[in-house]
């Protein structure tokens, strides 16, 4: 929630249909073969399968400094 977002929103992760107990880590990238290297959230899933976790879009690029432009 949302189902879009821009640089600099807050972001709330909302999963279900996964195995209890996974642990489940949240990359943003530029593609899905280019992700930074550090998670942007993290999350156990319960034992009802579902997960839940806010985490911020960031504005720049952890590797380059270099401004997020693309809104989704």
């Amino acid at each position: 929630v949302p189902a879009t977002g821009a640089p600099g929103q807050q972001i709330q992760l909302h999963g279900v249909g996964f195995a209890p107990g996974l642990d489940v880590a949240v990359f943003v990238g530029r593609s899905a073969t280019d992700l930074v290297d550090e998670p942007l959230a993290e999350a156990t899933v319960g034992q009802d399968g579902a997960l839940q976790s806010t985490f911020t879009l960031p504005t720049s690029w952890a590797d380059s400094g270099a401004a997020i432009t693309e809104p989704s």
